[in-house]
């Protein structure tokens, strides 16, 4: 399903592989956080929402410091959409950016970066929020169709040069996607059925691509109703989905995956990838088969499994 990496002469690794050496030791938390930046920048970018994520890593590790929350190349990548300009290489992005996490007020980390954040982007609400998820935009401010980005010649010589490259890169373009199927999905019209409000084209897709149990998803948008929390948080809704989900066999879960998060011959990238299938399956048989199909490519024993 996803991610979906295409090698750019740019990027020295995967952003996952990037983040172990800008950012922190890769946790749970951080690739699900990642995860879900990409998917959101894929739409913007024709599937190159990996990409823009290792560039925006380099940008706000440009002074040497750790990153400490995925959450700073959120905000980044956000403003790039927002001004239609990915990997601008002006020089208020140069400026060393300051750190969540660190007690930094909001205004002063705002100022530092030199960024039009949206009020929401550090906005919580009183939903809780488990793995990391992100807030993502509302109905309103994002609209269907893909913008347009236009290549920064400049910026693309400036990290061609760095990385010892001779030629520019390539900007992704931004393709159109057709929502109207995907908005007759069952689990679409459970949520148009339950608030009074619309889906955005993000919104559409990764509902779904994660919803295939519409017995839990009702239980889920029942209880958000309930509880009167935001409806347009639709990424929280999906995380608490899942947790729903995996809450449903939780011991056989904790088994199966042992086979992926301790197989000896996967990289991060490989990883994550199956990771987000094993979760994304909703049955204990599509789980199952997931983790046959795993061990028919990268076949090991149980003996050799990094425990």
């Amino acid at each position: 399903m996803h991610p979906k990496w295409v090698w750019r002469g740019d990027l020295f690794a995967h952003p996952l592989e990037i983040w172990n050496h800008v950012g922190r030791e890769p946790q749970a938390s951080d690739v699900y956080v990642l995860y879900a930046i990409a998917s959101q920048h894929d739409l913007y970018t024709d599937g190159h929402g990996w990409y823009w994520v290792g560039q925006a890593m380099l940008k706000v590790a440009a002074s040497g410091k750790k990153i400490s929350v995925p959450r700073l190349v959120k905000i980044l990548m956000d403003d790039w959409h927002d001004n239609d300009n990915y990997g601008d290489d002006s020089d208020q992005r140069q400026r060393e950016p300051l750190l969540l996490g660190n007690g930094q007020p909001r205004a002063a980390f705002e100022k530092t970066l030199d960024l039009s954040l949206r009020p929401e982007a550090l906005e919580t609400d009183s939903a809780p929020m488990t793995n990391g998820a992100t807030e993502e935009t509302s109905p309103g401010e994002a609209t269907a169709a893909p913008r347009s980005h236009e290549t920064n010649s400049n910026g693309s010589e400036h990290r061609a040069q760095r990385n010892g490259a001779a030629e520019h890169t390539t900007r992704p373009s931004p393709a159109p996607r057709d929502s109207s199927k995907l908005l007759a999905h069952p689990a679409c019209q459970a949520y148009l059925e339950a608030f009074d409000t619309t889906l955005n084209l993000e919104q559409i897709n990764r509902i779904t691509e994660t919803v295939h149990d519409l017995v839990l998803w009702r239980k889920v948008l029942a209880d958000w109703q309930a509880n009167g929390w935001r409806e347009q948080s639709v990424l929280k809704m999906l995380d608490r989905y899942t947790k729903e989900v995996d809450a449903a066999n939780p011991h056989e879960d904790m088994e199966s995956i042992i086979w992926i998060q301790c197989h000896p011959d996967l990289d991060i990238d490989e990883r994550v990838k199956w990771s987000h299938r094993f979760r994304a399956a909703t049955a204990s048989s599509e789980r199952r088969a997931i983790i046959a199909e795993l061990l028919k490519k990268h076949p090991t024993r149980r003996e050799d499994l990094l425990l």
